[in-house]
């Protein structure tokens, strides 16, 4: 289980938008980041509210 990281940079937050319209999968974005699925998972639910990816 990946230990809990503190806030995420701007550049994950690029980099995860990148591998997201790039159609990778949570658990590939996860372990590109060295993050947990879970907060792969909370990140885009909150970009996609925010409007940065589409629904």
């Amino acid at each position: 289980m990946k230990q809990n990281k503190n806030a995420w940079s701007r550049e994950e937050e690029e980099q995860l938008v990148r591998l997201f319209n790039a159609k990778k999968s949570i658990t590939s974005i996860a372990d590109t980041l060295d993050r947990s699925a879970k907060s792969v998972e909370s990140k885009v639910w909150a970009f996609k509210l925010k409007g940065v990816l589409s629904k």
